[in-house]
Parts: C-alpha cells; sequence; structure tokens
C-alpha cells in the first residue's frame, strides 16, 4: 500500500486535503488546519494533526489530540480577548 508520509511539505499537505495550495494556507491562518512545525528551516504539516482538526471540523468525536493541546478554537488569537468567550483562557 502507498501511504501517505507522516511529515508533508505545504504542497503535498495541500494534495492530501484535496485543496489548492493558497486555499489550504487560509485554512491554515484561520485555524480550520494546524500550523506547520519547523524542522531545520522547512516548515512541514505532520499528517495526524490534519486528520485530527478534519474529524474535529467533520463533528467526528476525537479520541486524543495527539499532542495538540486545545481546539483550534483554544490556541486562536481571536478568542483570546473576548470576555463572552468560553474559549477564552
Amino acid at each position: 500500500m502507498n501511504y501517505p508520509p507522516i511529515l508533508m511539505t505545504r504542497k503535498t499537505a495541500a494534495a492530501y486535503c484535496d485543496m489548492a495550495e493558497a486555499a489550504f494556507l487560509r485554512a491554515v491562518a484561520i485555524g480550520d488546519l494546524p500550523e506547520p512545525i519547523l524542522i531545520g528551516n522547512k516548515n512541514y504539516w505532520y499528517r495526524v494533526a490534519i486528520d485530527t482538526a478534519v474529524a474535529v471540523i467533520a463533528g467526528d468525536e476525537v479520541s486524543t489530540n495527539h499532542g495538540i493541546k486545545g481546539t483550534w478554537r483554544e490556541r486562536s488569537p481571536l478568542y483570546k480577548d473576548d470576555p463572552d468567550s468560553k474559549y477564552r483562557k
């Protein structure tokens, strides 16, 4: 079988999500998809984190967050200053 790699470049990650690179980067920027990790001086996306983010968007129960702390809303700077947000820390 030909499995997708665990770590993917932007181009591969976008293709994995069946998205154009620009659309993929917009989804990352708004917090729907995870941020890349920096290895050396190159960004990579962790496939499991992408799968987890997609499962959350789809409303699936995710039994483990694979090291991702909180939901994207909890990690998003959009909610940190909102006094009415349940995601505010």
